[in-house]
């Protein structure tokens, strides 16, 4: 069930972005805020066409509350209880819909601080919390949703100085958040992104959302009876970047089916990915590995800080994962990226190996285009993977040619590099790339890139030259920027860019690397570059669907997804004839 959060700021003004957001996002159940409308002017017969019931209390030119529903609403109440004897204002309702109560909150402002506005605020606060604590410990599922208008801490403002005098961003505003967290409430995206910072709302002023200064304002808070069902929270922000936008962004979470596993709950666990094939009495020792000696030290050292996963989790990862990722790292040069302290830690790269690797290791001489002449480490088996791995290489570099053809590449890449998009639009681009490359007969291979993008895979069989490579890479995203040319950009200079999604063909290029299939990324959360079938590549996949806890698992169900990457490989002349016969 996907449950969602928007404050429209004026339903009417901006109901064709409405239309057009629940369209593409599909929510099952909607709280929208700042209606600003009467009663008899909110649009029920538009919303009714696009498959929603719903409930609301308006107010003329301010304020106003609704909930959407694809399924019957029960209405349970139009205001909080308690009476306030200086204002009145339709900022509260709650309903039943989908076996849930959902309470759709627009919270005041509170400005100026100080003043009788932020006195309201207060007392408005305390009389949610008064009847949030009749919902907590309830066996019926509840939900309270919205617009809050409270910063929790310093990660939710992109400058907390500045908000110091503000009354979102006042102890007494902070203070009663957190009492009513302490409740017992879940806060959905602070206990799914401890550490990130996340905003739901950038200004109209001053360029705040080109510059990403935002806040995060609007919250989901989960009573005891629901919390455990909590799968995803995010926030829809390119939405925040349409014409005509609202400054607040469309944010949601999904639950799970009543006791369904969850299994983003699984992937915050603390604890090793399987039994470790290191001693476990032992925080430093010399282990066989194909024949060759390899020392792993400090193996309780963290390395993901925020998800208390250590080095030795990561060797075991890797460890594990190696029957699948060898063969694509087997006779390739590699570029060491090292992160000796984490991924929090400074970090290096190093291309040149000659005399610091063991006698059981193979390498690589290479002279670059500067004319530098290195020795690469080259990979051929699971004590290549695992010694780079003891270096501190969270994430895996591979060339994508091998020694015995170094000029010649295996596969093409495009990757999606995004900027401010939200992966939603990566995966509409990633799209784009696949009906380009099937109306030209050509197979590729999509994965995750563990971080922010995607990388889409072509077979190229060691055939062509990098060259070649890249001009075909080239021709593939010009016809697909031609068809998104609103959010995507050939731009290789980042300040040229505009925030648009960068469509990267240059990778293709000799000793270029991206991280690897099957990768971890040092990013919190140990996220890992995940193969994909083309039917999971939709709306609402996010990076934090494969990580280091659940990626073996996933490869015993779905085997290796990547395998035609290796193949044959296209015909190079006859697929560029298809595409100019076509566009």
């Amino acid at each position: 069930m996907k449950i969602a959060t928007y404050n429209i700021n004026g339903i009417n003004g901006r109901l064709d972005n409405l239309l057009r957001w629940l369209k593409e996002a599909d929510p099952d159940i909607v709280c929208l805020q700042e209606l600003k409308c009467e009663n008899n002017k909110f649009p029920e017969r538009q919303l009714k066409d696009a498959g929603y019931n719903a409930l609301w209390q308006g107010q003329k030119s301010w304020n106003g509350v609704a909930i959407l529903s694809k399924t019957d609403i029960k209405e349970l109440m139009r205001d909080l209880p308690g009476d306030d004897d200086e204002f009145t204002h339709s900022r509260y309702i709650e309903a039943f819909t989908g076996d849930l109560v959902i309470g759709c909150i627009y919270l005041p402002n509170g400005n100026p601080w100080p003043g009788p506005k932020f006195e309201y605020k207060l007392r408005w606060f305390q009389r949610l919390a008064d009847h949030a604590e009749n919902l907590v410990d309830r066996e019926l599922p509840a939900i309270l949703i919205g617009d809050y208008n409270v910063m929790p801490t310093d990660l939710d403002t992109y400058k907390p100085e500045k908000y110091v005098a503000n009354a979102l961003f006042r102890p007494e505003s902070k203070t009663a958040y957190k009492k009513l967290v302490d409740q017992g409430w879940t806060d959905a995206i602070r206990t799914l992104h401890p550490n990130e910072r996340i905003y739901t709302f950038w200004d109209y002023l001053r360029n705040a959302y080109e510059r990403d200064a935002g806040l995060r304002l609007d919250h989901f808070l989960l009573n005891k009876a629901v919390a455990s069902r909590l799968q995803l929270a995010e926030v829809d922000k390119h939405v925040r970047g349409w014409k005509g936008s609202s400054d607040h962004a469309p944010v949601w979470i999904t639950l799970t089916d009543h006791n369904t596993p969850v299994a983003k709950k699984k992937s915050m666990k603390k604890a090793p990915v399987a039994k470790s094939f290191l001693d476990e009495s032992k925080d430093s020792q010399t282990v066989k590995v194909d024949g060759c000696p390899l020392t792993f030290n400090h193996l309780s050292k963290v390395y993901w800080p925020e998800d208390g996963i250590t080095k030795r989790d990561m060797f075991n990862y890797y460890d594990q994962v190696a029957e699948y990722m060898v063969p694509y790292l087997k006779d390739r040069p590699m570029s060491l990226n090292r992160f000796p302290n984490g991924i929090h830690g400074p970090s290096f790269y190093q291309k040149n190996v000659k005399d610091k690797v063991p006698d059981c290791m193979a390498t690589m001489p290479h002279t670059n285009d500067k004319g530098e002449e290195k020795e690469y480490l080259v990979a051929t088996n699971k004590a290549s993977l695992l010694w780079m791995a003891s270096l501190g290489c969270i994430e895996i570099n591979p060339w994508f040619s091998r020694v015995q053809s170094p000029e010649n590449p295996d596969f093409c890449i495009i990757d999606l590099d995004p900027d401010k998009q939200h992966f939603d639009q990566v995966i509409n681009a990633a799209l784009e790339v696949k009906k380009v490359l099937d109306a030209i007969g050509v197979k590729a291979y999509p994965k995750t890139s563990g971080s922010t993008g995607m990388h889409i895979y072509i077979p190229m069989g060691a055939k062509y030259s990098y060259d070649q490579s890249q001009m075909f890479a080239k021709i593939v995203v010009t016809l697909v920027q031609k068809q998104i040319p609103e959010y995507t950009t050939l731009e290789r200079m980042v300040k040229n860019r505009q925030g648009k999604m960068y469509l990267d063909f240059l990778q293709n290029r000799p000793d270029a690397t991206i991280a690897g299939v099957y990768s971890l990324r040092p990013k919190p959360g140990a996220t890992v570059s995940m193969p994909l079938d083309w039917d999971e590549v939709k709306p609402g996949l996010t990076m934090r669907h494969f990580t280091i806890h659940n990626a073996i698992a996933r490869l015993k169900e779905t085997g290796d997804l990547f395998k035609g990457v290796l193949g044959e490989g296209i015909d190079l002349v006859k697929t560029i004839q298809q595409a100019q016969s076509i566009f």
